[in-house]
C-alpha cells in the first residue's frame, strides 16, 4: 500500500472506532453548522466552543435569522470567545448571502473564499463536512500531523512552507470518504498527536510515521516564533447614574470592536488628573494573545465631565443583553454588588 493511501485509509478506520462523534455541531450536521463551528474553533479550544455554539445556534438557527439579527445580539452571543472580527464576519457573510437571495452557503470553493472571514481551509471544511463533497483543509492540527508523519521540515508559517503543506494535504485527501477523512485528521491532531505530549502509542499510523520512527516528534512542525507580549497600563472609568451604568460601543479600537465598554484611557492620560480621589474598585489583569493589560477601575457616582461623554445608559439588570468583553463583565458584576 502506498504511503498516501496508508495514511488516509488508517485514519478513516481509526475515526470510525474512536473519532469524536458527539460534538454539538456533528448532530444534524449541515453547511451552516460546519461554518459556525469552524469559525468558533479558530484560536479557541473545543470545550470552550461547545456552550457558545449551542447558544449561538439556538439564537441564530440559520443564515436568514443571523442576517436579520441586530449586530448587538450577535456580539452578545459571541462575548467571551475573543477575536471578535470572527463574529462580525459571520454577520457580514449572512447579510451578503441574504442580499444575494441565498438561504445557504455556496458549495463552490471560489465563491466561499470570496465571503468575509472564510479562508481556504474553512472553505474546504464546509465543502467536506457540510456538503459532503471534496474539500481540502489545512489548520494547525493538520499541519502538525502531516509534518510529523511525512517528515516535513519546512517552516509552515512562511509562504513557501505553506504552499508545500497545501500540496501534501491535497495529495493525501481522498476523493471518496472525504468527510470521514477530514474529521479523522482533525480529531487525531486534537486528541492524539498533541503539540507537546503526543500519545504515539494510540496513533493508527505510528509504524510509518517519520517523526515517531526517528523520535523527533517534539521538533516537528517547526515552531512558530512568538512575539513578546506588550504591556499596557489602562484605566477603566464607569460612570454611574442611579441604577444605570454608562457604556460606550467601541468602534475605534480593533480590540473589542463592536462591544460595549466603559471609558478607557491610558494611565497617563491628562483627562484623569482628578480621578485618583474617586472610588477605586480593583486592578484587573487581562491577557490577550499579543498584549497584557493592567487595568485600574474607577466608579463615578456623581455628575462629572465623564458623565457628559456617555450617551447611552444601561440598567444593571439588563447587562446580560449586551455584548461585553469578559473583563468588563467581571468588573461590572462587582460594581453591581457594591452599588
Amino acid at each position: 500500500m502506498q504511503l498516501n493511501e496508508y495514511f488516509s485509509t488508517n485514519l478513516i478506520a481509526w475515526y470510525e472506532k474512536k473519532g469524536r462523534k458527539n460534538l454539538p455541531w456533528k448532530t444534524g450536521q449541515c453547511a451552516y453548522h460546519t461554518w459556525v463551528s469552524e469559525i468558533m474553533l479558530q484560536q479557541t479550544q473545543v470545550e470552550t466552543v461547545k456552550g457558545y455554539f449551542n447558544r449561538f445556534i439556538k439564537n441564530h438557527p440559520n443564515i436568514l435569522h443571523l442576517a436579520n439579527a441586530p449586530e448587538d445580539n450577535v456580539m452578545r452571543d459571541w462575548a467571551g470567545l475573543g477575536y471578535y472580527s470572527r463574529a462580525r464576519n459571520l454577520h457580514k457573510t449572512a447579510i451578503t448571502l441574504k442580499n444575494q437571495g441565498l438561504k445557504n452557503l455556496p458549495n463552490n470553493l471560489e465563491q466561499l473564499i470570496a465571503l468575509p472571514g472564510i479562508g481556504r481551509s474553512t472553505a474546504g471544511a464546509i465543502l467536506a463536512l457540510g456538503f459532503r463533497e471534496h474539500g481540502v483543509i489545512l489548520d494547525g492540527n493538520v499541519k502538525r500531523v502531516l509534518s510529523r508523519f511525512f517528515g516535513i521540515f519546512k517552516y509552515p508559517y512562511h509562504a513557501h512552507g505553506d504552499r508545500h503543506f497545501w500540496f501534501i494535504s491535497e495529495l493525501v485527501t481522498p476523493k471518496k470518504q472525504c468527510a470521514e477523512y477530514t474529521q479523522a485528521i482533525m480529531d487525531i491532531g486534537a486528541t492524539v498527536c498533541h503539540l507537546k505530549q503526543p500519545e504515539c502509542y494510540k496513533c493508527p499510523i505510528q509504524t510509518r510515521c517519520y517523526a515517531n520512527q526517528n523520535n523527533i516528534q517534539h521538533f516537528l512542525p517547526q515552531k512558530k516564533i512568538r512575539k513578546k507580549q506588550t504591556i499596557f497600563n489602562k484605566v477603566f472609568v464607569f460612570p454611574i447614574l442611579k441604577d444605570k451604568v454608562g457604556l460606550i460601543r467601541n468602534e475605534k479600537n480593533k480590540i473589542w470592536n463592536g462591544l460595549w465598554c466603559p471609558l478607557i484611557y491610558d494611565v497617563n492620560d491628562p483627562s484623569l488628573k482628578n480621578i485618583r480621589n474617586k472610588p477605586f474598585i480593583q486592578q484587573y489583569k487581562h491577557i490577550f494573545s499579543h498584549q497584557i493589560w493592567y487595568i485600574d477601575c474607577y466608579v463615578l457616582v456623581k455628575d462629572s465631565c465623564f458623565h457628559t461623554i456617555v450617551k447611552k445608559w444601561h440598567d444593571f439588570n439588563e447587562l446580560t443583553n449586551l455584548g461585553l468583553p469578559k473583563p468588563v463583565k467581571v468588573i461590572l458584576e462587582r460594581i453591581d454588588y457594591e452599588k
